[in-house]
């Protein structure tokens, strides 16, 4: 008989890429990111559960997701579902419109208390249901006592964040003793693997800094943004400066699915939106939202498949000493 957290992700839905297709399907290289990072967390828990580390790792409540966004990460990450109508971005495009009505599927788990500094996207996340709490907050300064969770999940946050000491500690301060600490975080090859940042960088030093500023404009931050981009034996010394002990990880996300992130139809994202909120008037949004689904699922489904390489990003399970 499963117990703990394998009987959360034993049913799952297994086609995880049309899944998230029908959430990003303006950005299918997000959608490409995310399915993989929902299946690298889930088989980690599969496999330590099975490996009979379960009692190390189990993921407990009263749990919080720090940086959680509009939640819909969390919720999909447990088996949390929606049907084709639900649009993560028609939702940006109006301040009313609600989630709600489209939800399919509950997940199995939930944590207890989401906590972002972004009030729309904790709307957001409130829409939907993810989580119990909603907390507007910095980490740097967060608002609960010592020992509050046995579980806090971080989800390519922390890396972003230019104390991560005085981040780590905070951590360590609200979680139990022997408390979980989940996150994912860049690694060392993580900004070499994107397309725009390292072009930039290479132009600049040629002295075409025209060219290397269009190219940054293109990468959105997104190589400057990621702070911290450490060897997975360096990021061990930093949780283990902060008192937590690392008792699993697993890099995931090779080269070229980072790069198909990073290009993508992400330059085109602001256009494509209004485009496909202008479709609403003629009622050909879901049939094409449908038909775009198809399409990126039959051009990205060999991407999923294939992850051979060495990972650009890391998943950690921790335990507070």
């Amino acid at each position: 008989m499963l117990s703990g957290n394998l009987k959360y992700i034993s049913n799952m839905e297994r086609d995880l890429l049309s899944k998230f297709l029908k959430v990003y399907w303006l950005r299918p290289g997000l959608a490409l990111w995310r399915s993989i990072e929902t299946d690298t967390i889930q088989k980690a828990i599969r496999n330590i559960s099975i490996a009979k580390q379960e009692k190390n790792l189990q993921i407990l409540n009263p749990a919080i997701d720090l940086g959680c966004g509009d939640g819909i990460f969390s919720w999909m990450l447990w088996g949390g579902n929606f049907d084709i109508g639900f649009d993560c971005y028609r939702t940006r495009m109006s301040s009313t419109a609600q989630h709600i009505n489209y939800k399919t599927k509950k997940p199995c788990f939930f944590f207890d208390t989401g906590l972002d500094m972004d009030f729309n996207s904790l709307k957001r996340a409130k829409n939907i249901g993810a989580y119990k709490k909603y907390i507007q907050a910095d980490m740097l300064s967060l608002p609960f006592k010592n020992h509050s969770f046995n579980t806090v999940f971080c989800n390519g946050v922390i890396e972003h964040q230019q104390d991560l000491t005085a981040i780590l500690s905070e951590i360590k301060r609200i979680i139990k003793p022997y408390g979980r600490f989940i996150t994912t975080v860049s690694v060392e090859c993580f900004r070499k693997y994107l397309f725009y940042y390292p072009l930039t960088m290479k132009r600049r030093r040629l002295g075409f800094t025209t060219i290397g500023n269009i190219a940054l404009k293109f990468d959105e931050g997104r190589g400057e943004s990621h702070i911290h981009c450490y060897r997975p034996e360096q990021w061990k010394k930093e949780f283990g400066k902060a008192g937590f002990e690392v008792l699993y990880y697993k890099r995931y996300l090779p080269k070229h699915i980072i790069q198909l992130w990073d290009t993508g139809l992400r330059i085109l994202s602001p256009l494509s939106i209004k485009v496909a909120n202008l479709l609403d008037r003629f009622g050909l949004r879901i049939p094409i939202k449908g038909i775009s689904i198809v399409l990126m699922r039959l051009l990205l489904n060999k991407h999923y498949k294939n992850r051979t390489g060495t990972g650009g990003f890391i998943l950690l399970f921790s335990r507070s000493k």
